[in-house]
């Protein structure tokens, strides 16, 4: 292989490599998607990237995502794999989830059964 032929390849790779992260980059979160939601298809448009690397990855993400409270997480536990950083997310997704389901559809279905039982105990 001639140092000319070496030179185009790498060129190639680069450009390849850049190409992707631009891909990664597109994918932005949208105003009301929901977080699972976003690192889902955030998840399949890596997938669907053969050649990107790791760094691009969080990196993609990092910039992308709405989550402040997620960023400042990623922030403190610096993941270094697409796979840290998934598994990171989708955690920090599930806590989110959980704390919406008892701030908001929790407290008035628990409101609710307590009515019901105090009424039940009167009688």
């Amino acid at each position: 292989m001639t140092e000319g032929n070496k030179a185009l390849i790498q060129a190639q790779a680069k450009a390849t490599l850049k190409h992707e992260y631009n891909n990664l980059k597109s994918c932005q979160q949208e105003p009301n998607e929901s977080l699972r939601d976003y690192i889902r298809r955030f998840s399949k448009r890596c997938n669907s990237l053969p050649d990107v690397i790791d760094t691009d990855v969080i990196s993609a993400f990092l910039s992308e995502t709405t989550y402040e409270s997620l960023i400042h997480k990623l922030g403190c536990l610096k993941p270094r794999t697409t796979c840290n950083l998934l598994n990171i997310t989708t955690n920090h997704a599930s806590g989110e989830e959980a704390v919406d389901m008892v701030f908001s559809g929790g407290r008035d279905r628990g409101k609710t059964k307590c009515e019901d039982q105090g009424k039940g105990e009167r009688s």
